[in-house]
Formats: structure tokens, sequence, C-alpha cells
């Protein structure tokens, strides 16, 4: 009976992933413009490359500190280095900004395990895995102060906050829909999508350093660190300065997933993120 058991199991995972990659299929070429045929092609490879970063995540969490920080050297490029050397000589708050997309926990090792004796904020909705646990106490193995801040809990926003303005690191991913948080329309390729506006809002609030990156897979992993945007003294528009960043950082998203759609992981999470809150119940959720 077990190996009948076992071919269920199989067969039942089989038809499953059938039907997400058929799904996820129908939202790139609605996306991107694409045939059903080369939508279904891309979204086969997306399949395959969600697996292959689980067990990524999985790997990085089981390697030693020594080996760790060997690994994090794939990622010592230039704009990365400078990155770390401002950080170094500079007690500024700053924002790491995200999008689900290749290896961001060995990225975030190899940036992290350079900037000694910073208090660290990783933002996430729930409490962070026992993977991403693992990872963050080699962290504090290197002497930082790694804390991780539900969004959804009283006081986070304050919690960030006055870690930015005491020259803390915050991390956090942008590509989400309003049920991760407030948002704000923006155009994502030819479409209007609501995605969260926190870690804007942080950095301006806090007068701190934005930077988003992006890591991906190109032959080898990769971490490109963008143009960053230090927020000064308070605008006199700041709503307007909140959602000209927030679309700077989708249209590097853009670029990113354009170039290699099948890598970037929240494809599934487009239906909703194409959703206006302001239609039903949630309508604050675009109000600053």
């Amino acid at each position: 009976m077990q190996p009948m058991t076992s071919v269920a199991d199989w067969q039942t995972r089989r038809y499953e992933a059938h039907q997400r990659v058929t799904a996820i299929a129908e939202i790139m070429a609605f996306a991107l413009d694409e045939s059903p045929d080369r939508a279904l092609q891309l979204a086969r490879e997306w399949h395959a490359i969600s697996e292959l970063a689980q067990r990524q995540w999985h790997s990085a969490g089981e390697l030693t500190l020594r080996e760790a920080l060997c690994e994090a050297e794939v990622y010592a490029r230039p704009d990365m280095l400078r990155l770390v050397d401002f950080l170094q000589r500079n007690a500024v708050g700053v924002v790491l900004a995200t999008i689900h997309m290749g290896d961001y926990l060995r990225a975030l090792f190899a940036v992290l395990s350079r900037v000694p004796e910073r208090h660290i904020l990783i933002v996430r909705r729930r409490q962070a895995s026992s993977l991403e646990q693992e990872v963050f106490a080699k962290l504090s193995a290197q002497g930082l102060c790694v804390e991780v801040v539900r969004s959804t809990q009283a006081g986070a926003a304050l919690r960030i906050h006055r870690g930015l303005r005491r020259g803390g690191l915050v991390v956090t991913f942008y590509d989400l829909p309003y049920t991760f948080g407030p948002v704000l329309p923006l155009q994502f390729f030819r479409h209007q999508v609501y995605w969260v506006k926190g870690p804007v809002v942080a950095a301006v609030q806090a007068r701190a350093l934005l930077v988003p990156f992006v890591t991906y897979w190109d032959g080898q992993p990769r971490c490109d660190l963008q143009p960053t945007v230090l927020f000064g003294e308070q605008p006199t528009d700041k709503a307007l300065q909140i959602q000209r960043a927030m679309q700077q950082l989708v249209e590097i998203a853009s670029q990113y997933i354009r170039r290699a759609p099948e890598q970037w992981l929240h494809w599934h999470l487009l239906p909703q993120m194409l959703e206006n809150p302001s239609a039903g119940p949630n309508a604050q959720v675009v109000n600053e």
C-alpha cells in the first residue's frame, strides 16, 4: 500500500504544479504581452527557479559562519563595496529595499557582514522563519544587532523610525500588495499596480538613505545596487516625493523582471497587486 500512496502523492503534486504553472503563464502573458507558448515556457522556468530558490535558502541556513563569509565574496562587486565603505564612514540611517528575486539572503549577508556594530532591522509581516533566524544569528556573531520587526505589530513604524534616526539599517521588500500594508498606485510595465509604500515613507520621515538592490542569477549569483537617494530636509510636498521615489523603485524592478521574468518569485501575487484597494473597505490604505 505504501508505494501506491507515494505514487498518489506524486501525482497530486504534479497536478498542482501543472495548475500553478498554467496560472502563472496566463499572468505573464497578460503582464508582458507574451505569446501563450512563450509565457508557458517562462512559467515552467519560473517554477523550476522557485524550487531552486527554496533549496538555496535552506543551504544558506546550513552554512557555518566561515563558509557564509567565503560565499559572500561572490557579491563583492565595486558598487557594493562603495556602499559598504559609505556605511563604515557614516552613521546615517539606511533603508535597503529589494524585491523577491535571486538569492536575497546571501546578498544581504554579504553587505551586512562588512558593516560591524550597526543595528539592523529586518521588516517582515510575520516572524522570521527558522532559516532566516539561522542566517541572522551568523550576522550577530559578526557583532551586529539583528532585530526582526513585524510590520503588523503596534508600534512597528515608530521602532523603524527610531532605528533609522540612530543610524540603523532597515531591510525590507517593496514588491508587495495592499495586504502587506499601505500602498500607492504605480505603473508596472503597462499596468497600474498597488505596491506598499512603507520603505520610502520610512526613509523620508527619518531623512535616511534609500538604497534599492536587486539579486538575480546570471551564470552566477549577482547583486546590483542602484543609485541611492538621501532624503534630507523635509520636502514641501512629501506625498509627491514619496510617489516619485516609489515609482523609481518600481521602474528598477521592472528592468530586472523584464530582463529575466522567470526569476521574479512574486508573479502569483500580481493579480492582487492589480486590485484597487480604494474600491473596497480598505480605501484608507492609499492615504498618507
